[in-house]
Order: C-alpha cells, then sequence, then structure tokens
C-alpha cells in the first residue's frame, strides 16, 4: 500500500512542476514573473505604454543577494522605474551595476523562478511596438553576475540573451506549417 502512495506522490510533484523550465544558474529579462517569455511583445496584443520586466535568477540554492548590470541596445524605451527584493542596494544596474543584499532570503529549489529585479519601461514610439533588446551584464566589481548562496559564497551565474527576434514573413509562415 505504501507504494501506491509514493506513486501518486511522485505523480503529483511532476504534474505541479513547471513545463518550461530554465538552465540552473542562470540570469536573464523575462516579461512574465514565472520566467517563460524572453520576447515582451509575445505577452501582450497591442503595443503598452509601459512594459514591465523581471530579473529572474534560476538555481537550486538559497540566494541572499545578487550583483549584476543592465542594458538595453534599443532606443525605443525609457526607464521608468526599477525596484528590487527588500534589503540594501548599491548602485544601480543600469549604470554601471548594482549590488543588491535581500533582507529575506530567496529558496530556488524546484525550478521557483527568483526575481532579483523589476523594471518597468516607458515605450517611447508608442502606439507603435517598441523594440527591447534589454541584456543582464556583469558587475564591474567581480567582473561576472553574481548571486550570494545562504554562506554568503558569491556564486558565478550564466546570464541569458534576451532579444526581439526579427522574422520575415516567410519565417513566419514556416512556424505554422
Amino acid at each position: 500500500m505504501r507504494w501506491h502512495l509514493s506513486i501518486i506522490l511522485a505523480a503529483l510533484v511532476l504534474l505541479n512542476t513547471p513545463a518550461l523550465t530554465q538552465p540552473t544558474g542562470s540570469i536573464g529579462v523575462y516579461w512574465d514573473q514565472n520566467g517563460f517569455e524572453p520576447d515582451p511583445n509575445w505577452v501582450y496584443d497591442e503595443a503598452p505604454l509601459v512594459y514591465e520586466g523581471y530579473v529572474v535568477v534560476f538555481v537550486e540554492d538559497i540566494v541572499t543577494g545578487a550583483a549584476f548590470g543592465l542594458v538595453d541596445y534599443r532606443n525605443d524605451t525609457t526607464l521608468l522605474n526599477m525596484e528590487y527584493p527588500v534589503g540594501l542596494q548599491i548602485g544601480d544596474a543600469w549604470s554601471g551595476g548594482v549590488e543588491a543584499g535581500f533582507t529575506n532570503p530567496m529558496f530556488g529549489f524546484l525550478d521557483t523562478p527568483l526575481i532579483v529585479g523589476r523594471l518597468a519601461l516607458i515605450n517611447d514610439v508608442y502606439p507603435n511596438w517598441a523594440r527591447i533588446e534589454v541584456e543582464v551584464l556583469p558587475h564591474p566589481d567581480y567582473g561576472a553576475v553574481v548571486y550570494a548562496d545562504g554562506e554568503a559564497h558569491l556564486v558565478h551565474l550564466h546570464p541569458q540573451p534576451v532579444t526581439n527576434d526579427t522574422l520575415s514573413f516567410g519565417d513566419l509562415k514556416l512556424l505554422f506549417r
């Protein structure tokens, strides 16, 4: 009887695990809190005035802080707001880099996305779609993107490139064949 319960519990865990998981030890800017949407244009039905993005870390660890920089290679948006989890922030992610220490540790187990930053960008070309290409950069003091684990050790993260893909109409038609 016990093995039946084990099978049922294993099935429930598998059913509740996200189908799309990101590489462990990665960080990227996504346009949904789950870290599934790398392109803001897929999130909205029509061009928004403000785009909301999330700096998401995927690790199987405890996270007590992070250090990184951000850059937007396009000129279609202006930064409206940048927020971090409650704690201490030194620097600016958009001007060199930020070191953020969190008051409450985050637990990144079982593919849980950890939001270490939230950004809001104003669409400067509204009502048209903004072209956004935000990338996570290494913090200059560390020469890498890092997070602090539960024992205050610095661990390197691998930035995930997040870009808007430009497709020709022929490429788009191939998606539906």
